[in-house]
């Protein structure tokens, strides 16, 4: 095949080398789907396969030289793979390059993380002008009091210099959280305290949703030391996700309250737990419930959302064994949205 893909590729004005060095999967096919070159990515995904046909199936008609479309396709391990299918038409040659990016997910999966960052950036930007506040506000009280009388009560300086040291360790906390959350996905896998875990991230989003005038309550039956093994970063993005969404999901009503469950699954807390985030929005309408984990899928304007979100929760979830679902009401007072999360316990210290 090497003296037909330095044919057809050379007749796309692409070096060969360069082809077959791509980080992408790429493959050239003529307008049957038959396939005419290869590089070497793609050869290590689909092997030896020459038709194309049952792969192109569900493929849009692209009529115009330079046409593109978003595509899926299924690797021999029935991995799902997405790229690009280009329109390629010219005096030379006819047909489609189909380019699947092998770092997509991973680039998805890291975008989703840095906007899941940005929310926790924006509730611990609000948050630390209290402790601020407290610090400020200390300060110009000794100052004042020693300008005026020379001195300050021994009292009064040891209760001002304990609320200064107490916002200071908050300000650390909250910088220490966020160092926490953007480390590397590469961070070890750990026993993960749950319902610690969850208090901390509601703890950290709190300020942000009551500037919008929303309470977050929180209910638990949960043994204080069970834990999950999981990386904390990864769980932490999928609580962030979902109570930014069941925040977003009350705009323009009456709902201000999102409650949150943390519940014993199981035998006694000892097969698994289970996190239920309610809203009391208007409801995901019926046509929207089948795509809410489909990747790219947002309700969103563009500015507000990427549609990553939910897909990559439901990846982060099924990755650290759990099982995500939704339950939706639309009628009556009582409209809105239980997101409900389970995992596996692994650890229950007594």
């Amino acid at each position: 095949m090497k003296n037909n893909s330095q044919k057809v590729v050379s007749s796309t004005n692409v070096n060969l080398d360069v082809f077959n060095d791509m980080p992408l999967a790429v493959a050239f096919c003529n307008e049957d789907f038959e396939l005419l070159c290869k590089n070497k990515a793609w050869t290590k995904i689909f092997g030896d396969l020459t038709d194309l046909k049952p792969i192109a199936a569900d493929f849009p008609h692209l009529g115009q030289d330079g046409d593109e479309s978003t595509v899926e396709i299924k690797s021999a391990e029935e991995k799902l793979l997405k790229g690009r299918l280009v329109r390629v038409s010219n005096e030379n040659i006819l047909g489609y390059y189909i380019l699947l990016d092998l770092n997509l997910g991973l680039r998805d999966s890291h975008q989703s993380k840095l906007a899941t960052l940005g929310t926790l950036m924006a509730s611990i930007i609000h948050e630390i002008n209290n402790p601020i506040a407290v610090v400020n506000t200390s300060a110009m009280i000794i100052e004042k009091n020693i300008e005026k009388k020379g001195t300050i009560d021994s009292e009064k300086l040891i209760s001002l210099t304990k609320s200064i040291r107490g916002s200071i360790d908050r300000i650390v906390n909250l910088v220490d959280s966020l160092k926490n959350f953007s480390r590397s996905e590469e961070s070890q896998i750990s026993e993960i305290n749950f319902q610690e875990l969850v208090l901390n991230n509601i703890q950290f989003l709190a300020p942000l949703f009551k500037k919008e005038g929303i309470k977050i309550n929180t209910d638990s039956n949960l043994d204080a030391d069970v834990k999950i093994l999981g990386k904390r970063s990864e769980l932490g993005q999928v609580i962030i996700n979902i109570l930014s969404n069941a925040k977003d999901a009350m705009k323009g009503t009456k709902g201000k309250q999102i409650d949150v469950f943390i519940k014993s699954a199981g035998d006694g807390a000892k097969d698994s737990i289970k996190l239920i985030i309610r809203d009391h929005g208007t409801g995901i309408p019926k046509e929207v419930q089948p795509k809410i984990f489909d990747e790219y899928f947002t309700t969103k304007k563009e500015s507000e959302g990427t549609g990553l979100g939910m897909s990559i929760v439901k990846k982060i979830v099924e990755n650290h064994a759990g099982h995500i679902e939704f339950e939706t009401r639309l009628e009556g007072s009582d409209s809105g949205t239980d997101f409900i999360i389970s995992f596996p316990v692994v650890s229950l210290n007594r």
